[in-house]
C-alpha cells in the first residue's frame, strides 16, 4: 500500500520535473525563512524529494540550483526582516551581542546554514544586529551553494540505489 503510493509519487515527479524543482525550491526557501523553518521538517522533505532526483540523475544540477536559490532567498528575506525589526531596548547584553556578531557574524552565517535548529534564525539575528549586506552576501551565498548538495545527495544516492 505505502510502496504503491511512493511509486505514484515518484512517477509523477519524474514525468513533471519542473514541479519537482519548484518543490525543492519552496522547501529550501521555507526551511530558511525566519522562525517558520524551525518547525518545518525540511531535511526530511528534501530527502524525499531528492530521492526522486536519484531516479533521474541528470536533474541533479537543476535540483542543486533550485535548492541553493531557495535557501539563499529564504536567508535574504529573513535577513531583511531582521533589518526592519530592530530591538527596541538597548543595553549591555545587546551591545555584547552586536560586538560578538560583528566579530564572528560571517562565520555564524556560513556555519549556521548547516545546523538545522539555528539555520532560519541566524540571518534574522544578523539583520537585527546590523550586519552589513555585503558581509551577509559574502558568507550566505557560498554557504547556500555548498549546503544544497550536502542535503540533496543522501536522498539521491538512496533513490538511485532502489531497484524499480
Amino acid at each position: 500500500m505505502v510502496l504503491d503510493w511512493i511509486n505514484v509519487y515518484i512517477e509523477a515527479l519524474k514525468s513533471e520535473p519542473q514541479w519537482l524543482m519548484l518543490l525543492i525550491f519552496l522547501v529550501a526557501f521555507v526551511e530558511a525563512f525566519a522562525l517558520v523553518g524551525v518547525v518545518v521538517p525540511g531535511v526530511v522533505i528534501l530527502f524525499a524529494l531528492s530521492m526522486a532526483v536519484g531516479f533521474e540523475p541528470k536533474l541533479f544540477l537543476l535540483a542543486w540550483a533550485s535548492a541553493s536559490l531557495g535557501a539563499f532567498l529564504g536567508d535574504s528575506v529573513s535577513f531583511q526582516l531582521g533589518r526592519n525589526w530592530q530591538p527596541k531596548r538597548q543595553g549591555e547584553l545587546l551591545d555584547r551581542a552586536r560586538a560578538l556578531f560583528h566579530d564572528h557574524g560571517g562565520k555564524s552565517i556560513f556555519l549556521g546554514r548547516f545546523i538545522g535548529p539555528v539555520r532560519p534564525v541566524i540571518p534574522l539575528v544578523g539583520g537585527m544586529l546590523a550586519v552589513r549586506w555585503r558581509t551577509f552576501l559574502i558568507f550566505a551565498l557560498p554557504a547556500c551553494v555548498l549546503w544544497a548538495p550536502v542535503y540533496l545527495l543522501p536522498g539521491m544516492i538512496f533513490g538511485a540505489s532502489i531497484d524499480m
